[in-house]
């Protein structure tokens, strides 16, 4: 049977496990945009026999000139004039789009289900006069989105999301094939011990949030966007209310208490999702203090707590891929 496709102001929950995305990214980010009046969100969602297959947000600006923002600028610098109105196809709540496409038996089932929600989407934007982009499109998504893509696009790789799978021995000590990531993990873990900062996991608080934000705008300014640290207590608090039960906070302080170093973390299913990481712009060991944050302490708070991911974002691949990280490029289509 062909997918069935609707537009829905609020999709149902995907609850089985999925081929392509997930339900988690697709409502983190249509919580993100439902307090703001700029933005009007809908989603495609794909049915077979009654039972949702996929879902795939779509969501364009409600004033006559498209408000600023992380992902407009993006396309600004992809060239594409401000003033041309535009529906966005897919989540950006972690610079990873497309759509979430349940897993089935038969694997040309959930082929199927992605083009439909896809065309969908695209025939929408052309009802209504805009221009459809879907920006961070992972490559495992890519093919359907270019066969349903109503005239050629414009394709532009965008950067590369990195996952950890992890292995615990029977020790309890994480494990990896490579030689070579294991030699990095051991550096890594000695350059920590010699930073002699003091590292603790705890649940997150409005109180951390405050005194971190503004090591996390640091790192974002350094990443080439625009932060400051009020704006980043606001996102930060937005993710964390979005399910604060599951929400973690690395803290590496100094021996007189002082916050030098932050990681705000996630714990989804098997994975811990890394979000953001905080450091002052004038620490002399800021590569160390860095590996500390994303590999040395989630790495044990992994083997500790029996997850078998990190899920590393984008950013920083390089880094990432030398201590063993899986990556799969991600693709702006407009």
């Amino acid at each position: 049977m062909k997918t069935q496709t609707t537009l829905e102001a609020l999709p149902p929950r995907i609850t089985s496990a999925t081929e392509y995305g997930s339900d988690y990214d697709v409502r983190r980010w249509l919580g993100e945009l439902a307090d703001d009046e700029r933005w009007d969100a809908r989603s495609v969602v794909g049915r077979d026999g009654g039972k949702v297959v996929g879902c795939l947000p779509i969501w364009r600006s409600t004033l006559s000139r498209t408000p600023q923002n992380e992902i407009t600028r993006e396309l600004t610098t992809l060239g594409l004039p401000n003033d041309v109105p535009c529906l966005h196809l897919g989540p950006h709540s972690r610079k990873i789009g497309g759509a979430a496409v349940v897993r089935r038996r038969d694997r040309w089932a959930s082929e199927e289900c992605l083009t439909a929600l896809i065309r969908r989407a695209t025939e929408e934007a052309q009802a209504i006069g805009l221009r459809p982009v879907a920006l961070y499109v992972p490559h495992s998504q890519l093919a359907a989105f270019l066969r349903s893509w109503p005239t050629p696009p414009r394709v532009h790789p965008a950067d590369m999301f990195s996952r950890l799978e992890v292995e615990v021995d029977s020790s309890g000590r994480v494990h990896h094939a490579s030689k070579r990531v294991r030699d990095v993990w051991t550096h890594d873990a000695r350059a920590a011990e010699d930073l002699r900062l003091e590292r603790s996991w705890s649940q997150v608080t409005k109180e951390l949030i405050a005194e971190a934000a503004p090591l996390v705008a640091a790192v974002s300014r350094n990443n080439g966007a625009i932060a400051h640290h009020r704006l980043s207590a606001y996102q930060l608090e937005k993710w964390w209310t979005f399910d604060s039960q599951s929400a973690r906070a690395l803290s590496v302080r100094t021996s007189g208490g002082e916050l030098a170093g932050v990681t705000f973390a996630r714990l989804r299913e098997s994975a811990l999702e890394v979000y953001e990481v905080g450091m002052p712009d004038e620490f002399e060991q800021r590569r160390f203090l860095y590996a500390t944050l994303c590999f040395v302490e989630p790495l044990k708070f992994v083997a500790a707590n029996g997850l078998t991911t990190i899920e590393l974002g984008t950013g920083h691949s390089s880094a990432k891929r030398s201590r063993g990280a899986e990556q799969e490029l991600l693709w702006h289509i407009y």
